[in-house]
Parts: structure tokens; sequence; C-alpha cells
């Protein structure tokens, strides 16, 4: 072979080979005992449920493994870290991960498909019943190891943003590949199939929606807003979705506490609904100043047949604790499912960031015991009422519907 030829080959075989990335192996290990420095310091009681020493264990095991870890592993592992705190305050904030082009949802039977990419909209409405060959409970059991919960409602409303990243299911050992997975559904008729899906960036994903914003039930629509009314003329209702518990920049707390009041003064209201399904918390305290004013206004809706307060799985945190202020202070009657939210339970949380890799730790500064008598999982309703896949696809609410038979078939005003 001649030197031309050599170098030729030569050539090739780098351009064939891609150098080899430096090692982010110190910078992790920095990160990990950064981690549990800072846990053991500012969390008000980290070792609660898991004994000091068996959490340093976790973390010496966790600095072994690194040199065997890929970077979407090792979040992985850190997430299934913290978790091990069993604080549902207590977590982990990463970038979103590339995902699979569906969004699921955990309803009372079965997991399905609620949202999809254009290109995958058959599979809107199907059931998801195991990935990769293995079974939704299988999965489920181990996607509960990264996800801090005190409850199985919670688990479940957390699940599914992590059942569609591949990263995530590789990194528990669910997948072959973190690239792509097979999904097995099963369509409305019955009828199981797969399909494989690949993974992309959010942000390039051309969504289609299940059924149009116009024939969704009330409590699907506006979720960016936090705090909106609507008014259901023919049932003399007020409706009242609080989705956050957070001011916004463009409809102050008191002004629209103030438009509330005035708006339920002038106009005939014979019952008052107000939904916390979508609220997972913020600031306790705005309960008071967004309803006193239309509470004064309303006397005879205080009444358990007359003041509703609906809770779910998403209801967590500051939103879980103003349904058992108010359900303490007032006739109103508790209706939906249990809450995602454990009544005595620790919050009042801060964040600190890690060094290298960037991700943000939230802590909690404080416990709460808000039943002190007793130590229930969630918070559960008076009024027992779950939302069935059939109930969602065909924009049915159940919930309004016991509140007042045919309540959502007519429109009115709305804010």
């Amino acid at each position: 072979m001649n030197r031309r030829s050599l170098l030729i080959l030569l050539l090739a075989v780098l351009l064939a080979t891609p150098l080899a990335a430096s090692s982010n192996d110190s910078a992790w290990l920095s990160d990990i005992q950064h981690l549990a420095t800072e846990l053991a310091r500012l969390h008000v009681n980290a070792f609660t449920h898991i004994s000091q020493e068996a959490f340093s264990t976790e973390v010496e095991r966790l600095k072994g493994d690194v040199p065997e870890l890929e970077d979407h592993e090792v979040v992985v592992r850190i997430l299934q870290l913290v978790a091990r705190i069993g604080d549902s305050h207590t977590m982990v904030y990463s970038q979103p991960p590339p995902r699979v082009p569906i969004d699921l949802y955990w309803f009372a039977d079965g997991l399905f498909v609620v949202r999809a990419a254009e290109t995958e909209r058959d599979l809107i409405g199907a059931r998801l019943i195991a990935i990769d060959g293995r079974p939704l409970q299988e999965i489920l059991d181990a996607i509960a190891d990264i996800i801090p919960h005190e409850n199985d409602p919670w688990l479940r409303e957390m699940a599914p943003r992590h059942l569609v990243a591949p990263d995530v299911l590789h990194a528990l050992g669910l997948i072959g590949a973190p690239a792509l997975a097979t999904f097995r559904f099963m369509d409305r008729a019955g009828l199981e199939f797969d399909r494989v899906l690949l993974k992309t960036n959010e942000a390039s994903i051309n969504w289609s929606e299940a059924i149009p914003l116009e024939q969704r039930p009330l409590y699907r629509r506006d979720s960016d807003r936090n705090y909106w009314y609507e008014y259901i003329a023919w049932g003399n209702t007020l409706y009242v979705a609080y989705n956050r518990c957070q001011e916004m920049a463009s409809l102050s707390v008191d002004e629209f506490a103030s438009e509330l009041a005035a708006f339920a003064q002038s106009h005939p209201v014979a019952r008052l609904v107000l939904d916390l399904r979508n609220n997972s918390g913020g600031d306790s305290g705005l309960v008071t100043r967004l309803f006193t004013k239309t509470f004064v206004a309303l006397p005879h809706v205080n009444h358990p047949d007359r003041f509703f307060v609906v809770i779910g799985p998403g209801t967590f945190s500051s939103a879980m604790m103003n349904a058992i202020s108010i359900a303490q202070q007032t006739n109103a009657t508790l209706i939906g499912t249990p809450t995602g939210g454990k009544p005595n339970h620790f919050g009042n949380v801060r964040t600190f960031k890690l060094p290298f890799s960037g991700l943000t730790v939230q802590y909690s500064t404080r416990w709460f015991a808000l039943i002190p008598d007793a130590d229930p999982a969630s918070v559960i309703p008076d009024v027992e009422v779950a939302v069935t896949s059939d109930d969602y696809f065909a924009g049915r609410d159940p919930v309004m519907e016991r509140i007042s038979p045919r309540l959502e078939r007519r429109r009115g005003a709305r804010r």
C-alpha cells in the first residue's frame, strides 16, 4: 500500500470513528455530593421516611455507578435518590426530555391517549396496556421509584409525563433503546395493536386534540388561566375554575374577586361550584382574597346542596389545603375523587441548583398537620364521582351532571 492510499485509509477511519466525548464523571460526582449535603442541611426533616445512613448508602452507590452510566441514566438515578426522601414536595426539576408524540391520562377505567401528533391521530382514544412487552403495572411500579408521592392518586397523576419519555424508560431498564419504544394499545373496539413511537422534541410536534375546544366540558377549558368563571344561566349556577393558587399579571386576585362578587350580586345564583381539579398549589392564602366577597354576596349558597368544591388527583398542596379549610369553615360538599395531596405533609418549598447539571432541587421547609388526630392518604370527597374515558371523549363532565343533571348542555356568560 502506497503512502497516498494509507493516508486515505486513515482519513476514512477517522471520519467513521466519533471522537471520544470528554467525561462528565467528576462533575456528576460533585453534583451528587452537593445534592446530598444540601438536602440534608436545608430540608426541615429529610430523614423521616429513610434513615440518614440508608440515604448515604444510596448516595455512595450512585457515585460508584456513575462511570458506567450515560448522562440521562444519571439524571434518572438522581430522581430515584430524591424520591427516597418520601416527601411529595421534595423533587428534582430538569428540562423536559425528548418524548414520543402522544399525551396520556389516567381515567377510572385505565390509561388512554388524549392527544397525539397529527401523524399519530388514530391513537387518540386508545388504551395503553404495555411498553416493549412489559405490562403497564410493571411499568408503573418502576416509574413509582422516581416520582415523589404519598398516595396512589398523585402517582397516577404524575406518571404519564414519564411514560412518554424513552430516555426515562431506558434508564429504568424498561426498554432496550432510548430512541424509541413499542407501545401496545387497545382500541375502542377492544382490539390490541402495536405502534413503534420515536422520540422527538415537543416543539416540533403538530398536536391533534381529541375534541374541539368548544365541545369540551368546563374543567377542560382555559387551563392556562389561573382563575375564571362562567355563569350557567338556565341552572342559575356560578362555576369558578381555580387552576393555580397564584396571581395573574393580566388580572389581579383583587380585581377578579371584585368582578366575581359584583356578578354574583347582579345575577340569580342558586349554586356555586369551585373547581380545584386542575390546581396543584401555590399560595394557600389567596383563596380568602378570591372568594370572601363572593361568599358575603351569596350567603344563601352556604348549604350542602348549593355549594360544591370539586377535587381530584390533580388537587395538590395549597389547593388541597384550601379544600380542607373550606370544608371545615363552610357547609360545602366536596365532590369528585381523592386528592393527590396528602393532608399531613411537608411543604412551604424552596429550591437550589446543582452546579454542573443545572438541575433544580425543590425541598420542604415546614411540616403541616392539617388533620392531627388522623393521617389519611388523601382528602376524600363527600360524594365520589369519577371520570371515565367514555365521559372524556364524549365531552361529558359527570361531576357537573351529578351536581345538576344536564347542567352543561347550555352555556351562559363567562369571564
